[in-house]
């Protein structure tokens, strides 16, 4: 194209009103073509609209842009282009981008303990998957959550309390549903907060820097990931309600420690390589799951219910 005096005047005018994405359309070229003409003639939509970072936009982006995600970034400033954002991200604040993960999910949800984050910490550490570095001992971050998908309701929850919009998976059989987040933040969060990175089966821990209003809802996501809330019938096939738990054998020993009933009785027992496990039935097991269960608003609705039905039978006895 052919760049006569009349059409430069005529840019000049547009960049008064028109996006570069506009321009280009006007004249017909691409995106590309019409930028490297404006930076060839001194021109600049920005500068000819007065378009300028505010200052609340950049107290916004210095806080959220070395960690968040690219759709998060872009909500919390969306007047903006992400061409624009990576710029000021790189001029402004020296942050590169080029291996920022794109899903929008709440990075920053493990900073703070809460029901929802005590809850899933829980969950992970019984049940969900870590890594943070692939085969090379390259940086590759990844946290997966995968179930049946019977119990598909507490992927769908957790994929609510992270608020993570990406692509939640079905196996081939569609017996088993996951999602994958690959948020650095988010993993060494977890991490920071006693998930192990990977070999969780041999070195489980219960983390000792749970504050103590969170403890219930961090075993509740034990449970609800690697144990049991039934009801069953006993030998003379009456109801019983029977709650229980496995992992290693430091994790077992402390989530029974922490329990609020006297269980001196109640004997850990090795199952597997690496697994143990304890057994409670009756009313000391239901008075545990109302401890845990008792105004939550996330757990896995199978176990919920368990606990829920067993109310007919334990809810007006007497603790003890």
């Amino acid at each position: 194209m052919e760049w006569t005096q009349d059409k430069k005047d005529e840019l000049e005018k547009l960049i008064k009103t028109q996006t570069v994405q506009e321009i280009a359309n006007h004249f017909g070229i691409s995106y590309s073509a019409i930028a490297t003409k404006l930076n060839r003639l001194g021109l600049s939509v920005k500068k000819a609209q007065n378009i300028t970072w505010t200052k609340e936009e950049d107290e916004i982006l210095k806080n959220i842009c070395e960690f968040a995600p690219k759709e998060f970034i872009m909500e919390k400033i969306p007047n903006r282009t992400w061409s624009s954002i990576s710029q000021r991200m790189n001029n402004k604040f020296n942050i590169k981008v080029s291996k920022r993960d794109s899903v929008y999910v709440k990075y920053d949800l493990f900073d703070t303990w809460t029901e929802k984050s005590a809850y899933i910490l829980g969950f992970i550490l019984a049940d969900g998957y870590i890594q943070t570095k692939d085969k090379e001992g390259n940086n590759k971050f990844n946290l997966q959550f995968e179930q049946k998908s019977t119990d598909i309701d507490i992927i769908y929850k957790i994929c609510a309390a992270l608020e993570f919009r990406g692509k939640i998976f079905f196996s081939k059989n569609k017996r088993n549903v996951k999602f994958i987040i690959h948020n650095s933040h988010l993993i060494k969060e977890a991490i920071n907060k006693g998930i192990p990175e990977e070999n969780k089966t041999f070195c489980a821990k219960f983390p000792d820097n749970i504050p103590e209003n969170m403890i219930r809802h961090f075993i509740r996501g034990l449970i609800d990931g690697d144990g049991w809330s039934s009801i069953n019938k006993d030998y003379r096939n009456n109801d019983r309600y029977i709650l229980g738990f496995c992992g290693t054998e430091a994790l077992v020993n402390r989530v029974k420690e922490l329990l609020p009933e006297k269980l001196d009785n109640i004997k850990i027992s090795k199952s597997s390589n690496n697994c143990w496990r304890f057994n409670i039935e009756k009313q000391k097991a239901f008075n545990i799951a109302k401890w845990l269960y008792e105004d939550a608003t996330i757990y896995l609705e199978r176990k919920f219910q368990a606990y829920n039905n067993a109310k007919h039978i334990y809810d007006n006895m007497p603790r003890g």
